[in-house]
């Protein structure tokens, strides 16, 4: 037994169950809560902002503007999360790609998560688009310029053909 193994009882060797939930899956399902709350039913409700609000509008109207911001913010933290983790391991991509994932991947990072928490001024949301397209380019080029992998053989089917011979 390793001491690490000692050191730790086991309820907590176990990863919870929150733990072992995908993020993307998390990210996609409250994404799809803030399609239908904002897209669907923000279009069957129609909110006046000149009327007085009671409880209920203001708690819709305010719901929606949490599930957008949270969607917003989610994406931004995955998007990160994943150019870090393609920086620090992504091996099977060449040396100049990963380099350049990181470099043109923070400046959307940074310039997304401004732009939840704040409006981005006009010539701000320009470079943001300029290098979403460039990171997007970036991307393609690197699935394009991959050294092509030799199909792989199913394992079963190896064992079959043994078999036969």
């Amino acid at each position: 037994m390793r001491l690490s193994e000692k050191a730790v009882s086991a309820s907590d060797s176990r990863a919870a169950a929150w733990a072992r939930t995908p993020l993307v899956a998390v990210l996609a399902s409250v994404a799809l809560a803030e399609l239908a709350l904002n897209r669907l039913a923000g279009q069957i409700v129609r909110l006046d902002p000149f009327s007085t609000r009671g409880f209920w509008r203001h708690a819709f109207s305010d719901s929606r503007l949490f599930a957008y911001e949270l969607v917003a913010v989610l994406s931004a933290m995955m998007l990160g999360s994943a150019l870090a983790r393609i920086a620090a391991f992504g091996d099977h991509y060449r040396i100049g790609a990963r380099v350049s994932f990181s470099l043109v991947g923070i400046v959307v990072v940074i310039f997304s998560a401004l732009g939840a928490v704040a409006e981005l001024p006009p010539d701000l949301f320009f470079h943001l688009h300029m290098s979403f397209a460039f990171l997007a380019l970036l991307i393609i080029f690197s699935i394009v310029g991959a050294e092509p992998h030799p199909p792989r053989r199913a394992r079963a089917a190896d064992a079959d053909r043994k078999s036969v011979v």
